[in-house]
C-alpha cells in the first residue's frame, strides 16, 4: 500500500489509512505497533528475555511507513468479510517484499478478516507482519490461507494484543516453505484467544510455526488446536507455548496437536510448552503422531471406494475437524485438494 498508488478509504464502519498518515492523525499508534525487539520478546523463568526470531520483524519495521492500517470504528459490527490479498506477478529478478498490516478493532466492534497469500513466483521472498489490536469487548474472526500455487518463500509474523473481554479466533492453513511466528498477549481480564491451524508439507519443503500465548491478566482463556501433515521428505513443525503470569488466576490455556506422516520419509515435530507462575489455573497439553489408519482405508476400499479417493476422504476428515466455519472450510478444501492431487 502506497499513497502514490492507493487512496485512503473511509466509510461509516471502517477506515483504511496509509500508516504514515495514520501516525500523524493518531500519534499514539506507535504505542501499539512494532518499535523495539524487546517489546515482542517473552521473559522466561530464568529471567532472560527471549528475543529470538525477531530479526525479520525488525526488517519489516524498517519499511513500516509503507504499511496499511485498517481501523474498525467503535461499536461497528461488520458482517461482510474483509479480504486482504498478497499478490505478486511479473517480477523478473529475485526480490523480497515486506507488507505490513495493522488492524485496530475499537470498543464493541467486530470484524471478519481474511488474508490470502498468492505468489506464483519462485524467486520471491514475502516477509509479512500483521498486528491485531482489540479494544474492550471487540471481536475478530481471522482467516489466513496460503494458496497451493504459492511458489516462493514466506516468513510471517502475527502479533496480537487483547483488551478486556475481547475475543480473537484464527484459522490458518500453511503449505510448503513457510516459517511463521505468532505471539498473543491476553492483557486484560476476560480476554479470549483461539488459534486453529493446518500445516502441510511435501517434497523437501517445510511448514514451521512458533505460537506463544501469554496470559497477563486474570480470567483469560486460550486454546491452540493444530493438525500437521507431512509427506515425501517434507517437514511440519509446531512449537506451542502457554505462559501464565503471576496474578493471572482463574485463567485457562490448552494446546492440542495431532500429526500424520504420509510415508516413512516424512518428519513432524510437535513441542508444547507450559510456563505457569500462578496457582488456581487450568492448563493442558496433548500431542500425538501417527500414520494413515490402514483399517479405515481397507474399510472404505471394501465398500467400493477407489484407493486415491479413500485416502483423500481420510485426510480431509483429519484436517476439517478443527475448521468450523463453512466458508473457510470450502476455501481450505479447495487448496487442500490441490495439495492432495499433487501428493497422491
Amino acid at each position: 500500500f502506497t499513497s502514490e498508488l492507493s487512496s485512503d478509504i473511509e466509510t461509516s464502519d471502517y477506515t483504511i489509512y496509509d500508516i504514515s498518515k495514520y501516525s500523524e492523525k493518531k500519534p499514539k499508534v506507535f504505542e501499539k505497533i512494532y518499535s523495539d525487539p524487546l517489546k515482542y520478546s517473552n521473559d522466561s523463568i530464568s529471567n532472560k528475555s527471549e528475543a529470538s526470531s525477531l530479526t525479520l520483524i525488525t526488517l519489516n519495521a524498517i519499511l513500516k511507513h509503507r504499511g496499511v492500517v485498517l481501523e474498525i470504528k467503535e461499536g461497528k459490527k461488520i458482517s461482510d468479510e474483509i479480504e486482504v490479498c498478497y499478490l505478486s506477478e511479473g517480477q523478473e529478478k529475485p526480490a523480497i517484499f515486506n507488507p505490513y498490516l495493522l488492524v485496530v478493532c475499537n470498543k464493541n466492534a467486530s470484524i471478519r478478516l481474511k488474508e490470502i497469500y498468492d505468489n506464483s513466483q519462485k524467486d520471491l521472498w514475502l516477509n509479512t507482519v500483521t498486528e491485531v489490536h482489540l479494544e474492550n469487548n471487540a471481536e475478530v474472526v481471522h482467516t489466513r490461507i496460503q494458496k497451493h500455487k504459492h511458489k516462493g518463500f514466506r516468513t510471517s509474523s502475527l502479533n496480537l494484543n487483547l483488551s478486556e473481554n475481547s475475543n480473537y479466533s484464527c484459522f490458518l492453513y500453511n503449505e510448503s516453505s513457510i516459517r511463521e511466528d505468532i505471539r498473543s498477549n491476553l492483557n486484560e481480564q476476560g480476554a479470549k484467544c483461539e488459534i486453529n491451524g493446518v500445516l502441510a508439507s511435501t517434497a523437501n519443503s517445510f511448514s514451521d510455526v512458533c505460537c506463544k500465548i501469554k496470559h497477563a491478566s486474570k480470567e483469560t482463556y486460550s486454546n491452540q488446536n493444530w493438525r500437521l501433515l507431512s509427506a515425501y521428505k517434507g517437514k511440519a513443525a509446531i512449537q506451542g507455548k502457554i505462559r501464565v503470569d503471576k496474578g493471572s488466576h482463574k485463567s485457562e490455556g490448552h494446546f492440542n496437536c495431532k500429526s500424520l506422516l504420509f510415508n516413512d520419509r516424512a518428519v513432524a515435530f510437535s513441542k508444547p510448552e507450559l510456563e505457569i507462575l500462578e496457582d488456581n489455573v487450568v492448563c493442558s497439553h496433548a500431542s500425538s503422531i501417527g500414520e494413515l489408519d490402514e483399517e479405515a482405508l481397507f474399510y472404505l476400499q471394501s465398500r467400493g471406494i477407489a484407493y486415491e479417493l479413500a485416502v483423500k476422504m481420510l485426510l480431509n476428515a483429519f484436517i476439517e475437524s478443527i475448521c468450523r466455519d463453512e466458508s473457510t472450510k470450502d476455501l481450505m478444501r479447495s487448496e487442500f485438494d490441490s495439495y492432495l492431487d499433487a501428493l497422491i
